[in-house]
């Protein structure tokens, strides 16, 4: 008996836009099913797709210690619910600059390490205008 164990997103942002304002928190949440062990959350280029710059990194046992820019240090966070099918993983970036402004992914592995599946996320952050 075969089983399919493919990994897909099934609420994928699929490169939409997304407008904060500054110094505000933002979340992004990514629903997936299949057979996976780690969800990587992070900067991608404009060129590519997949994450050049790992901001989070989860595997089912917890958070993995991941090495970041130090202008998002104490800024971003991580949670992997694992528990139930399909899993949700949820990313928040906090205390918004408008350097923010960037292309987010979200990478998932299978557990059987066959190609790595992403989804992305730009988010445009706007400023705050006071007028005298």
């Amino acid at each position: 008996m075969y089983l399919e164990s493919a990994v897909q997103f099934t609420s994928p942002y699929n490169g939409k836009v997304l407008s904060e304002l500054l110094n505000m928190s933002v979340s992004f949440s990514w629903t997936f099913s299949g057979d996976f062990d780690f969800v990587t959350w992070g900067l991608k280029s404009r060129d590519t797709n997949d994450v050049n710059v790992t901001l989070v990194s989860l595997t089912k046992a917890g958070p993995v210690s991941v090495s970041i820019p130090s202008s998002y240090v104490g800024r971003v966070s991580g949670e992997w619910n694992n528990s139930t099918s399909p899993g949700e993983a949820t990313f928040t970036l906090t205390s918004i600059e408008l350097e923010d402004s960037a292309f987010y992914a979200c990478r998932i592995t299978p557990s059987d390490l066959s190609s790595d599946v992403t989804d992305f996320v730009e988010l445009f952050v706007k400023g705050k205008h006071f007028y005298i």
